[in-house]
């Protein structure tokens, strides 16, 4: 199963009958699990895919990618389904409402917003932070928004308007982790009394652990 490029990520469907992959190619693909033959066309963004998502029912897959968009194509064709759902930087992260009526997407641009699923309209403005947006959910009844950034806080949203519920809560970081959340912020470090630039396999490793106490803490302040 070949991109033209380092491949991003893949993932089975529930039977596990496709295999979906996606890549710095910039395309996105689903594959027989048995054979390993193509089932779609290329589902093409114009750069780096940074993730995708099945629908439930498997008949449609949410890309979202580093030139700021998101879409949604058909699973089977790999042909669009909506227009692209634009943001101004690399989209982090995106995921269907649990009807699947709404995506919620969240991105570097430091905002977060919700688009109909059907059209790729926006159903809300968006809702801002003064740093990257690192992660969005829905509350367990989907009326608010939970989102938390690199500007150290976590904002409570209404679902429906974009409007703000709460003030900004500030995110009490751990003391001991103060020094990975500097490096991971800046991508240096002191050492010797000098600073030094991180390489970039080892950043990638704090990052993610950083992303993990983010969530943890993002966690713990939900309602």
């Amino acid at each position: 199963m070949k991109h033209h490029d380092n491949i991003n990520g893949a993932k089975f469907n529930q039977d596990e009958s496709r295999i979906l992959t996606w890549s710095k190619d910039g395309a996105a693909r689903v594959w027989n699990a048995v054979t390993g033959e193509p089932l779609t066309l290329p589902i093409n963004h114009d750069s780096d895919i940074n993730g995708v998502e099945f629908s439930e029912n498997e008949s449609r897959i949410l890309t979202w990618c580093k030139n700021g968009t998101a879409r949604v194509w058909n699973a089977v064709t790999g042909e669009p389904l909506t227009l692209p759902m634009k943001h101004e930087n690399s989209v982090r992260g995106a995921k269907f409402s649990a009807d699947e009526s709404r995506i919620l997407t969240w991105s570097w641009d430091e905002t977060a917003r919700v688009w109909n699923a059907a059209t790729g309209e926006p159903l809300t403005p968006a809702m801002k932070h003064e740093d990257s947006v690192w992660g969005a959910k829905f509350s367990e009844d989907e009326s608010r928004l939970l989102t938390w950034s690199w500007d150290g806080t976590t904002h409570l949203w209404n679902a429906a308007t974009g409007k703000p519920l709460t003030l900004p809560q500030p995110v009490s970081w751990p003391t001991e982790k103060l020094p990975l959340h500097y490096q991971v912020r800046t991508g240096v470090r002191l050492k010797a009394g000098q600073l030094e630039v991180i390489p970039p396999k080892e950043w990638l490793i704090m990052k993610s652990e950083y992303d993990q106490i983010a969530r943890d803490l993002a966690q713990a302040q939900t309602p």
